[in-house]
């Protein structure tokens, strides 16, 4: 198998300084996602007469519900980030798998026939850096890393 390593070489481990910028990135990138939730949400609100006015569908409660469940989603995901849950790593990707299911279910069967076709750029972009937040910048953490959160912690050592 000596003969083989250029061929064939062996993944190298994950080094703290780029889980880092990953960890970087998805600070900043979450609370966008939470942040676009919580603007549906009071957008909804705020021109919730107006909409009925319309006769839009979906209905404004429609709008106003899911924007506060992907707001509160996504905040409560970055807030598992930044205090490095255990289980963090597991929320953000089925949150970020679930909001993929939700965004297509969405754009198909709710959206008009026009708007998909003319935001379709948009989508296929939102579910890249979605798919590459969940993927790349939401990595496992490693089995010493997991460890070590679940050792006791003494005092002084004696």
């Amino acid at each position: 198998m000596q003969n083989f390593k250029f061929f064939f070489p062996s993944r190298p481990k994950t080094s703290e300084k780029s889980r880092l910028w990953r960890r970087v990135v998805s600070f900043f990138l979450l609370p966008c996602y939470g942040l676009v939730g919580w603007l549906r949400l009071a957008g909804s609100i705020q021109l919730w007469d107006y909409f009925v006015e319309l006769n839009l569908w979906p209905r404004p409660l429609y709008i106003a519900l899911s924007g506060g469940i992907i707001g509160m989603c996504f905040t409560l995901a970055w807030l598992f980030l930044l205090f490095r849950v255990r289980f963090g790593w597991i929320f953000n990707r089925i949150i970020g798998i679930f909001f993929l299911l939700w965004f297509w279910v969405d754009r198909i069967w709710l959206s008009t026939r026009a708007a998909f076709f003319n935001q379709l750029v948009i989508a296929f972009f939102i579910t890249g850096i979605t798919v590459l937040w969940v993927t790349v910048f939401n990595p496992k953490p490693n089995q010493s890393q997991m460890e070590a959160n679940l050792e006791p912690q003494t005092g002084t050592g004696n």
